[in-house]
């Protein structure tokens, strides 16, 4: 009878072992999610520099909880 329950247990600690590392990437992935940068358009600036010659400029900020860092635009 002991080892009947010794066997249970153990099947039933497997299955809670296996809920628990689900849980675990479930949560890792929207911690990740909501430390990330979100980068947004805010404005358009626009200048001419010489006639005929216009620099255009669009404005960025990050909304997001954490700096950006190495981002690009292209």
């Amino acid at each position: 009878m002991l080892a009947i329950v010794a066997i249970i247990t153990t099947v039933v600690g497997y299955i809670q072992w296996r809920a628990l590392l689900k849980t675990d990437s479930t949560t890792r992935e929207a911690f990740t999610a909501v430390q990330r940068p979100f980068i947004i358009a805010t404005g358009l600036a626009a200048s001419q520099d010489l006639p005929g010659y216009w620099t255009f400029q669009t404005i960025l900020e990050n909304t997001g909880s954490t700096p950006t860092k190495n981002m690009t635009v292209t």
